[in-house]
């Protein structure tokens, strides 16, 4: 394999994050092989496009891969079609559209209207989680963390989602001047 082609791969296989990388402790590796920044921007464009192209509202695997790519340009994407899912998937993408529009992490200080609308979805997803019959329109398997020891994908999904409204409800303030616009 050719060495751009062999870093192309390690940066699609980090997410397209150095910090993974790092973490998996092959930033050496990544480094000899001699990408460029450039490299890595028409890389994570490209990695980003193909997240995008495949997501659904019933395979969840492309909101993980643009989540862990910190992927905010596709906010959009996922916001056209979250509504359509069952309820498992409307937390997958609420959940998302929280992380990637900083809510998540606290980063309001990258706060701008696309962020704002994500907020504003992600936070209708969870109330609409517990305001209309509870739905699965495929089958669905518990993700590898429970914290609430749910013993139903039901209970575990509207546990999560009143963690996530409790949350934004504890920072209401900040939430209501932060949502304005």
């Amino acid at each position: 394999m050719e060495n751009k082609e062999k870093a192309r791969q390690m940066f699609f296989d980090s997410s397209c994050r150095h910090f993974f990388m790092f973490d998996e402790g092959k930033w050496d590796e990544y480094k000899k092989l001699g990408a460029t920044g450039e490299d890595e921007k028409k890389w994570r464009q490209e990695y980003v496009q193909i997240w995008i192209g495949k997501l659904s509202v019933i395979d969840l695997e492309a909101i993980d891969h643009l989540r862990s790519a910190n992927a905010r340009e596709a906010i959009p994407a996922l916001i056209e079609i979250c509504d359509a899912g069952d309820s498992f998937a409307k937390l997958s993408f609420a959940n998302a559209l929280w992380d990637l529009s900083g809510g998540g992490y606290g980063l309001f200080w990258v706060f701008n209207p696309i962020n704002a609308k994500a907020l504003k979805k992600a936070m209708s997803l969870w109330h609409s989680i517990l305001e209309t019959p509870f739905r699965f329109d495929v089958a669905r398997s518990f993700p590898s963390t429970n914290a609430w020891n749910a013993s139903t994908l039901e209970e575990y999904v509207v546990s999560f989602a009143k963690q996530q409204i409790r949350t934004t409800n504890s920072n209401t303030g900040l939430f209501k001047f932060l949502l304005r616009a």
